[in-house]
């Protein structure tokens, strides 16, 4: 899971070797890999975007000023980088044995996302929401025509994977053993179209996080990779869950003499723990050991921002969940058909409340950056 914002952040990695020859003369050797991300400023607002590299050599439209902006090619980075490479002055021949200077920038990736985060703030950055997290964050689903296409086409998934399941259950209860063979289809359904939708669901999650962390109101670069790709992330979120479940069940044990139970501490404490594991995963751009010592700090540094995320989430998903339970039990025809909206806003609102979160973990490390330059 590639999280990466920010052009300081890409992963461009360069090899000098510098060795002499009989003559003296200098062979600097240089290898390119190609970046995840590019970095985009507008030509009109300069408003800084970061394009997947699988966009390079076309154009990207400005969120700010919807101007077209040419993303540069593969090739035209790697020249690019090369010029610098080789742009030190030379010395004249009689000078030898003397040494070539190759002038590069060697960039630290201990906190990936929010060392990038804290140099681009301090260029020119777009004004920040008003409120952080209300301001086109609850409405974000329908604010936009791509938020909202997007939000239509996981709605459409999730409303048939509803209505099949019903299906399932109805023919189940009516017909006992002919309706449960007939079920069978049904239930193959729902595992296909929903693993499907459950992949694009979280890809366009993750587009909505890393969007909205790099300071983006409006959501451009949107994910349009095959369902494979899709899937793959679903299951890494499984395992995020996974990763944060399994400390959280330690705890839960531990803590069950004093309690008498097990499951209640053990939704909360999960509860509390994704955010900063999904954050974590992000900042370090893996998703197998989501560890990030600047996202530990931030619950140190703003611990209000994070009750207050906490808070308000908790209240979303408790609305959202209670209602859709509610219908449940009063129509669940009803229901299946409207599972997809649901699991639609849920995804989009948590996700760009999220995103709301790791940009102000990502504001703060930038003043924290600029109190030890002062110092």
């Amino acid at each position: 899971m590639n999280f990466v914002v920010g052009a300081s952040v890409c992963e461009t990695q360069y090899s000098i070797e510098i060795a002499s020859t009989s003559a003296g003369r200098a062979v600097t050797e240089s290898s390119f890999k190609t970046p995840k991300y590019i970095a985009v400023v507008c030509g009109v607002c300069e408003t800084r975007m970061t394009p997947r590299s699988k966009h390079a050599g076309r154009k990207i439209k400005c969120p700010d000023c919807e101007t077209l902006c040419p993303i540069p090619s593969v090739e035209q980075l790697e020249a690019r980088h090369r010029e610098e490479l080789l742009s030190a002055p030379t010395q004249p021949e009689k000078l030898t044995p003397y040494d070539l200077q190759a002038r590069a920038e060697t960039i630290e990736p201990t906190h990936e996302v929010f060392s990038a985060l804290s140099s681009i703030r301090r260029e020119e950055m777009p004004d920040p929401p008003k409120s952080l997290f209300f301001t086109t964050v609850f409405d974000f689903p329908w604010r936009s025509g791509g938020a909202f296409i997007r939000w239509s086409l996981v709605s459409s998934g999730f409303s048939i994977v509803g209505t099949l399941a019903w299906m399932a259950f109805y023919m189940v209860g009516e017909f006992q053993f002919v309706g449960a063979i007939a079920a069978g289809g049904a239930v193959l359904g729902v595992a296909v179209v929903g693993l499907i939708s459950a992949g694009y669901a979280v890809s366009c999650g993750f587009s909505i996080l890393q969007e909205t962390a790099s300071g983006v109101n409006a959501i451009e670069v949107w994910p349009e990779e095959g369902w494979k790709d899709g899937l793959f992330e679903f299951f890494q979120v499984l395992w995020l869950h996974a990763f944060s479940g399994f400390f959280c069940y330690v705890f839960a044990l531990l803590v069950q003499p004093l309690t008498g139970f097990l499951m209640p501490p053990l939704l909360v404490v999960h509860a509390l723990l994704l955010p900063l594991a999904l954050i974590s995963a992000m900042d370090s751009d893996s998703v197998w050991l989501p560890y990030s010592t600047m996202a530990l700090q931030s619950l140190k540094r703003i611990p209000g921002i994070w009750a207050l995320f906490y808070v308000l989430s908790a209240a979303f998903l408790c609305v959202t969940c209670g209602a859709f339970v509610a219908l449940a039990m009063k129509a669940p025809l009803a229901a299946g058909l409207t599972l997809g909206p649901f699991v639609a806003t849920v995804v989009f609102v948590y996700a760009r409340l999220l995103g709301r979160l790791a940009w102000k973990i990502g504001e703060d490390a930038s003043r924290e950056d600029d109190e030890l330059l002062e110092l």
